[in-house]
């Protein structure tokens, strides 16, 4: 397995222009809801819920959202309870997030920004999420997020869309390429920039292969998520790490930390 590496992903720059990045954002968004990829995840994240005894989430560095509501798409088609989530990052996209919120009933936000290192006591309560969000963090941020999570909530829960493989991201490029042709369409805001970095300049396109590929080598592997665990100091939670396979040859990986009651 190779090497973890920390390289730059464009969708974090401050620099990139927000027509690049929320069209980028808006092709994600529709590829996890139109391609089902966490579908597998439903079992392990209703088991994670019924330990916590939670009836609500606190999603971390949520972006613009859409991993998330994708996650919480796949519990309902299994016919369980939806949790309550609420969406949050430390500078959080406004405009996506109310859409996500206004179009479904169990999805909120908050408007504030939130530290996924030091989340406020406020959320004590609520059992934390990290979709599709960990990777971006380097070992010492990563490190940050789970000792936070030990100290004030009942548990955590890291998806990542992918295991550190870039053959792993083919599965998903093979399933969702009409999503890129079709996001500033169904987009709220059609701004002509999306349809022109789109389609006659397509950097939004090249965006989304650059970072798609650096996500590959970003991901944490189980041994290091264990070894974060351990450093956490932490007695009183138990930890796990799973995979849920997709068609074609997809594997999307799971890490729950519970504390135990």
């Amino acid at each position: 397995m190779s090497r973890r590496l920390q390289l730059f992903e464009f969708v974090d720059q401050a620099w990139l222009p927000t027509s690049i990045r929320d069209g980028s954002l808006e092709v994600l968004t529709l590829a996890f809801e139109r391609v089902g990829s966490y579908n597998g995840l439903a079992p392990a994240l209703a088991r994670f819920l019924a330990k916590t005894g939670a009836k609500k989430l606190l999603d971390l560095g949520s972006g613009a959202g859409g991993p998330a509501r994708a996650l919480l798409a796949a519990l309902r088609k299994t016919g369980g309870p939806a949790p309550r989530l609420r969406l949050s990052d430390l500078y959080p996209n406004l405009g996506a997030l109310q859409a996500l919120a206004a179009d479904d009933s169990h999805i909120d936000f908050c408007a504030e920004p939130i530290d996924a290192t030091a989340v406020p006591e406020t959320y004590a309560d609520w059992p934390r999420l990290a979709c599709t969000s960990f990777h971006h963090f380097p070992p010492p941020l990563a490190q940050a997020i789970l000792d936070d999570a030990v100290r004030s909530a009942p548990g955590i829960f890291i998806v990542e869309p992918f295991p550190r493989n870039p053959l792993r991201l083919l599965p998903h490029l093979l399933r969702s390429p009409h999503c890129y042709f079709l996001a500033p369409w169904l987009s709220r805001e059609r701004r002509p920039a999306k349809l022109v970095f789109t389609y006659l300049l397509p950097l939004i396109l090249g965006v989304l292969a650059w970072d798609g590929l650096v996500s590959t080598l970003r991901v944490y592997t189980r041994d290091e998520l264990m070894a974060m665990a351990a450093q956490t100091g932490a007695h009183d939670f138990d930890w796990e790490y799973g995979t849920a396979p997709f068609f074609p040859g997809g594997m999307v990986t799971w890490f729950a930390g519970v504390r135990r009651t």
